[in-house]
């Protein structure tokens, strides 16, 4: 009986796996709730952001405005000196007409080249239409011929 005891015997095994060691979904798991949290953060002080933004272009308008920052596009009138005259009026402009340009008779016109015939290079389109125009022929000839 001892031997069947000791057969069966086996060393007590201490490991309990409780949960898949893999680095690269530890990693996914974290960005996954580290977006959450960002996201969440964001909802709930999104009104804060508006109000910071809001604030800095409202300063950054102001303080343009007062370097004078629009002046800048504005035209530049020239200052006139105190010793100059002021200036004198011009007389208004004498209005000259042109005589009229000499209007050359048109060219006669060219007398049109004669139209080329038409012929047919492909003999098979030939050869079915003058098929066609016997057939025709012919068809006429009978009905001619039953009346």
């Amino acid at each position: 009986m001892s031997n069947r005891a000791d057969r069966d015997w086996q060393e007590p095994n201490e490991v309990h796996l409780t949960r898949i060691d893999v680095p690269f979904l530890d990693l996914t798991w974290f960005f996954v709730k580290a977006s959450m949290a960002l996201g969440v953060a964001f909802l709930v002080t999104s009104w804060l952001w508006v109000v910071i933004g809001t604030g800095v272009v409202a300063l950054s308008s102001g303080l343009l405005l007062l370097l004078g920052v629009p002046g800048w596009f504005m035209s530049m009138e020239q200052p006139m000196a105190a010793a100059s005259a002021p200036p004198s009026i011009e007389p208004a402009p004498v209005l000259l007409i042109a005589p009229a340009p000499a209007i050359e008779p048109p060219p006669p016109p060219e007398p049109e080249p004669e139209p080329v015939p038409v012929q047919n290079e492909d003999a098979n389109r030939a050869a079915t239409e003058a098929a066609q125009r016997a057939e025709i022929e012919r068809m006429r000839r009978e009905r001619e011929q039953n009346r």
